[in-house]
């Protein structure tokens, strides 16, 4: 894909601020879930505007969705919009469920309740579809809830390091 996303210097303010909060959330969730040295050290030596840049500029893709009957996506970075083919506005608002092909919904509806129910899936397989129509397959992903700092779940969050384009 061609895509280029904007750097994260070129986010909105209002999104760069979103960025700062919900980022520090993800990484916090995950790493309560599991042990990860990476995002453990990340969350002790990063100040919060500099762990956002670090997780939206991080190689593997990164992106979430909120709790809504059907979510929508809140968050992704520069790896995920350029998977996706987007810009952050237009990633942000995105039916989670287009990403995923109409035949496998019901996968994605069971993996979500693993999710909710155990707090984090790993390793998951799967396919997305990107804006143009091309589909990927992401590979190893950790997908987990994310929690605000009252531990109220707000979101799921997914992470993968691997993909490739399929036909």
């Amino acid at each position: 894909m061609n895509h280029q996303p904007e750097s994260w210097k070129a986010l909105s303010p209002d999104n760069r601020e979103f960025a700062v909060i919900h980022s520090r959330r993800m990484i916090e969730s995950l790493v309560s879930l599991k042990s990860i040295p990476i995002y453990e050290l990340a969350l002790e030596e990063k100040k919060d505007e500099e762990l956002a840049e670090w997780i939206y500029t991080n190689r593997n893709a990164i992106l979430s969705h909120g709790t809504q009957a059907e979510p929508l996506l809140n968050y992704g970075n520069s790896q995920a919009l350029k998977l996706w083919g987007m810009r952050f506005d237009e990633f942000v608002g995105t039916p989670s469920q287009t990403t995923v092909e109409a035949k496998l919904c019901s996968e994605r509806a069971k993996i979500l309740a693993r999710v909710n129910q155990e707090g984090l899936v790993y390793p998951y397989t799967g396919i997305r579809i990107a804006k143009n129509g091309s589909r990927f397959r992401i590979k190893d992903a950790k997908i987990w809830t994310v929690q605000d700092e009252k531990s109220n779940a707000i979101g799921t969050a997914a992470m993968f390091p691997d993909w490739e384009f399929v036909e």
